[in-house]
C-alpha cells in the first residue's frame, strides 16, 4: 500500500454512520445553496435520494421539496443530509433539523467518509494524482497538505492550517523592483494585497483579465492609489498561444472566465512569451485562471526557461494539477525549488510556489 494511503487508512477506522444507515433513503436539506454539487458528490448514492427538505414544501431545481412535517410523518427512517458549505452554518442546520425530531442527521462530508470507511466508495481518481504528488514533494508541510486533500476527497473534515497573505509568503523574497504579472487579475483583489505587502515599492504591475465586468469593477483602493500609474490592465486571458477562444461567464466570483469549447463569449488570449517579447520581463508571475494554468505555462516556456521568475501557481482547479504542474515546471526549470501552501480551510486555494 502506498505510504499516503497508509496514513489515510488510519482515519477510516471510525465511521460516523453504520453500513445499514448508508443503505437508507436520503433527503437533502436545505433546498438551496450547495444542493447541486452535493448531489454530484453523492455519486452512486444519488439514486437513494427521495427529495429536498426545507421549512416549506414546493419545488426547486426541478426536484420535490418536502416540509419538515412531511418528512417526519412519512419518511422518518431516512438519512437527512445537511448540504451547507460553511462549517458553522452546517452545524447550526444540523441542530435545527434534530430539533424537529429527526433521529438520523449527518452532513455530506460524514456521509462520504462513512462510505469510504465501509469500503462502499471506489478509489477516486483524485487519490491517484495525490499519491504521485506525495512522491514528488518530500517536505513535511507539502505532504500534510496532500494528506488533507486525500481525506477531503473521502469526506473526512480535518483541521487544515492555512497561511495568509496568499501569494506573498516569506519564501518568495519580495523585492523592491518586482515586475509582477497577475494572471487572473479579477477586480484587483491580489493587487490590493500586493500594494500592502510592497508598500508601493515595485517597478511594474501587469494584470491579465478577460472579463470586462471585472475590469470595470476594479477596487477603488487600487484605482485611487498613486501607484496605479504603474499598472497595466490587459483585457485578455493567458494561454499557450495568441488567439481568441470561447469562454463561459455563467458563474460568479471567479477570478477569470472559464475556458469552454461551447462557451458563450469570444475572448482574446495571449501567451506570456509573446506578450513580453518586447518588454522587460516579469520577475514574479501569479496564475489563478480556473484550470488554464498548464496552457499558460506552456505559453511561457521561453520566458521561464531563460529568466526563471518566481512563480505562484494555483494547483487546485483540476485534480491532476497538483502533480502535472510541478512536473512540467521541473522540466522547464530544473533549478526551481518547490513549496506547497494552503490558503484556506477548505479543499481549495492550494498554491505551488517556485523560485531558484
Amino acid at each position: 500500500m502506498h505510504e499516503m494511503m497508509k496514513k489515510v487508512t488510519e482515519y477510516l477506522k471510525n465511521p460516523p454512520l453504520s453500513k445499514s444507515d448508508l443503505e437508507k433513503k436520503i433527503i437533502l436539506c436545505p433546498s438551496y445553496g450547495w444542493i447541486k454539487p452535493t448531489v454530484n458528490d453523492l455519486e452512486d448514492s444519488a439514486k437513494q435520494l427521495i427529495a429536498l427538505c426545507d421549512n416549506e414544501a414546493g419545488e426547486r431545481f426541478g426536484a420535490r421539496v418536502l416540509s419538515f412535517a412531511d418528512v417526519l410523518h412519512n419518511y422518518r427512517d431516512t438519512v437527512i443530509i445537511a448540504a451547507v458549505w460553511d462549517k458553522e452554518d452546517r452545524e447550526d442546520l444540523i441542530r435545527q433539523i434534530r430539533g424537529h425530531g429527526f433521529p438520523l442527521v449527518t452532513d455530506i462530508y460524514e456521509y462520504i467518509f462513512s462510505k469510504a470507511c465501509h469500503g462502499v466508495i471506489s478509489k477516486k481518481k483524485e487519490l491517484h494524482y495525490l499519491e504521485k504528488a506525495w512522491d514528488f514533494f518530500e517536505d513535511e508541510n507539502s505532504r500534510e497538505i496532500i494528506l488533507n486533500k486525500a481525506l477531503h476527497y473521502l469526506g473526512a473534515i480535518r483541521e487544515t492550517p492555512f497561511e495568509l497573505p496568499q501569494y506573498f509568503i516569506p519564501f518568495m523574497d519580495i523585492a523592491e523592483d518586482e515586475i509582477f504579472a497577475d494572471c487572473g487579475f479579477f477586480n484587483g483583489d491580489t493587487a490590493e494585497i500586493f500594494l500592502d505587502v510592497t508598500g508601493g515599492k515595485f517597478k511594474k504591475y501587469y494584470g491579465f483579465e478577460p472579463n470586462t465586468k471585472n475590469i470595470t469593477e476594479v477596487k477603488p483602493e487600487i484605482k485611487d492609489d498613486s501607484c496605479f500609474e504603474r499598472f497595466e490592465i490587459v483585457q485578455a486571458g493567458v494561454h499557450s498561444y495568441c488567439t481568441t477562444l470561447m469562454f463561459s461567464d455563467d458563474f460568479d466570483d471567479a477570478s477569470s472566465f472559464e475556458l469552454k469549447g461551447d462557451g458563450n463569449i469570444e475572448v482574446p488570449v495571449v501567451s506570456l512569451d509573446a506578450f513580453f517579447a518586447d518588454k522587460e520581463k516579469p520577475t514574479f508571475i501569479k496564475m489563478d485562471i480556473e484550470g488554464s494554468e498548464i496552457n499558460a505555462i506552456l505559453g511561457a516556456k521561453t520566458l521561464l526557461g531563460t529568466y526563471k521568475p518566481k512563480l505562484a501557481i494555483c494547483v487546485y482547479h483540476k485534480p491532476e494539477d497538483i502533480i502535472e504542474i510541478p512536473r512540467l515546471l521541473r522540466e522547464i526549470v530544473p533549478e526551481y525549488k518547490f513549496l506547497l501552501k494552503q490558503h484556506s480551510d477548505i479543499n481549495a486555494d492550494t498554491v505551488l510556489y517556485c523560485k531558484v
